[in-house]
């Protein structure tokens, strides 16, 4: 199982890697300079100061999983850290739902994939 979970973190790094340029495309895919350009100054701003920081911690957390995976799943710390990831990824899947539902085919995908990466780090949390 240990072997399992280690591929598994590294599929998670992958999957964080995908989102880093996802979410580096999204001025682009969602129009910000008009979408955005409505909202007072300090609002236009939180929105890319958002995404760019969660473009930081997905580096982070790719970095954590192809660096440290064996670690991930053997330490105290490492399940620590998994388990951070798992509830950030589930309580993205929630918030899917309560935000976007699952009108759209792209609301599965990313759905599909948020639920994938909380089981990935999930993993390590029950051992045997």
């Amino acid at each position: 199982m240990q072997g399992f979970a280690v591929g598994a973190i590294y599929v998670g790094g992958a999957l964080h890697l995908a989102f880093v340029v996802f979410h580096l495309m999204f001025s682009r895919l969602f129009n910000w300079r008009e979408e955005l350009a409505p909202l007072s100054p300090l609002n236009r701003g939180v929105v890319p100061v958002l995404n760019l920081s969660l473009v930081v911690a997905f580096l982070g957390a790719a970095y954590l999983s192809f660096t440290f995976a064996a670690e991930l799943v053997a330490t105290a710390v490492g399940r620590g850290v998994c388990f951070a990831l798992a509830v950030f990824w589930l309580a993205r899947l929630a918030q899917q739902f309560i935000f976007f539902g699952l009108r759209k085919p792209m609301s599965w995908v990313l759905s599909l994939a948020f639920l994938v990466l909380g089981a990935i780090y999930a993993l390590p949390l029950f051992p045997g």
